[in-house]
């Protein structure tokens, strides 16, 4: 399939490959696979800016006043953008990587109707091969196959040279039906909803994509599995990323919410993320990949932390993050976190990337799913999200949280932050500079 972001990718791998030879820290820590990730993405964000600038779009600051409006307007200070989970509903956490790839084995294997699939991306590695036999075993057997992949992502997997053009042509073949996401009207937004739904009452939802990296012990991520009458609410989630259809507006009383990037005024998941740190009496805990201190989120953490309330917040360190060219944005972020009184807790060690998207507040109200925290998601992805009130598995997420923490550092010097971004605002400030909301 033709990529049209490819030529741009070649001017602009050549560049980081003279960049390895300037010396330039940053370049040299890319393998020539990373470098060729790197040099496709920032295509794309080059593509996806002078595309953005010719349309109005709103400031952070216009955002971050449409969200807080809405998350002000619920009765009695409680959050109305959730629901409680069924009572013959079964709910599991899913943190070990090996165990959620082998739940998936399981429930495909089992599958007798119907299996939907939605992922950001399919990789050609031993993990998205398995995965694909998987499925096709499925296929033969008479169930109904059904695959989302981002059209952008699965461009960028094949330009790194993984394969996922194979996996697609292979599932094809064997009458799976496959499509390559995109929305034509709004080019650069891509799926980064993860979904798995099987015979319409078991459904994986969270931030794991199809590859071995996601499968293999250095991550860290995390799934809710749901088996019960509430997983039925997925499939209709699943028609409308499929159709491309928009999603309704904010429904007070539901499980599943989906965001779009055409109405990013009303995004979900930050709606209701602001509802629970305005409702918390006790404790805020945010466990999120790339997290940003977007204002409304600085804004309402820091009140939260007025009202005596214990806020933490658990993310990549500038040694763990997978997006280095996003280190600069993450600690200027954590230093204004860390003003507001928040506790700041980042992940140790190299390659050892943190990809969880969720958050407990109270040890009653859980948001989990695709959503990160940082400026790329909001302004491009369409992203999918449990939004739940439930002790147990609050209690369930403060347990997967507080092993985080203890597998973290925490930062209490403001100075050891700042210096941090320091140390990568020379690559950091160009980005901010030219790439603004792309990161």
């Amino acid at each position: 399939m033709t990529d049209p972001l490819a030529p741009l990718a070649d001017r602009l791998h050549s560049a980081l490959r003279a960049l390895q030879r300037l010396g330039v820290r940053e370049a040299l820590a890319l393998s020539e696979q990373e470098l060729r990730g790197t040099a496709h993405m920032l295509a794309c964000a080059v593509s996806l800016r002078r595309w953005q600038l010719e349309r109005r779009r709103p400031s952070w600051d216009e955002l971050s006043l449409a969200w807080e409006d809405l998350a002000t307007q619920t009765a009695a200070n409680e959050p109305s953008l959730c629901a409680t989970l069924h009572d013959e509903d079964r709910v599991e956490l899913v943190t070990d990587n090996a165990a959620s790839f082998a739940l998936r084995a399981r429930w495909i294997a089992e599958s007798q109707r119907s299996i939907e699939l939605a992922t950001y991306y399919l990789q050609g590695d031993s993990t998205g091969q398995r995965t694909v036999e998987q499925l096709i075993a499925a296929a033969r057997r008479g169930v109904r196959v059904r695959v989302i992949a981002d059209r952008y992502a699965l461009s960028k997997k094949q330009y790194e040279g993984l394969g996922a053009d194979a996996l697609v042509d292979r599932l094809v073949a064997h009458g799976a039906s496959v499509q390559r996401w995109s929305d034509p009207t709004r080019p650069y937004d891509v799926n980064h909803r993860k979904l798995l739904i099987v015979d319409d009452r078991r459904l994986l939802i969270g931030g794991r994509n199809i590859a071995d990296h996601y499968a293999g012990p250095a991550w860290r991520d995390v799934e809710l599995a749901l088996e019960g009458p509430s997983a039925q609410r997925a499939s209709s989630l699943y028609e409308r990323t499929a159709s491309g259809a928009d999603e309704p507006a904010l429904r007070p009383g539901s499980l599943l919410y989906a965001s779009t990037p055409a109405r990013v005024r009303e995004h979900s998941y930050w709606v209701f993320l602001l509802q629970c740190i305005r409702a918390a009496r006790s404790t805020v805990d945010i466990e999120n990949a790339y997290l940003f201190a977007h204002p409304a989120l600085r804004r309402a953490l820091a009140a939260a932390v007025r009202r005596g309330v214990r806020a933490r917040v658990l993310t990549n360190s500038d040694e763990t993050n997978d997006l280095g060219y996003a280190n600069y944005r993450l600690y200027t972020g954590l230093t204004a976190l860390f003003d507001a009184g928040v506790e700041v807790h980042v992940r140790r060690g190299a390659g050892r990337t943190l990809h969880c998207k969720y958050f407990v507040v109270d040890q009653r109200w859980v948001g989990l799913g695709s959503s990160n925290l940082d400026y790329y998601s909001a302004r491009f992805c369409t992203e999918a999200n449990v939004h739940v009130e439930s002790a147990s598995l609050a209690q369930q997420c403060a347990r997967w949280f507080e092993a985080g923490i203890d597998d973290a550092t925490r930062l209490a010097d403001r100075a050891e932050i700042v210096s941090a971004a320091r140390k990568h605002a020379r690559i950091g400030r160009v980005i901010d500079a030219l790439l603004e909301d792309t990161q």
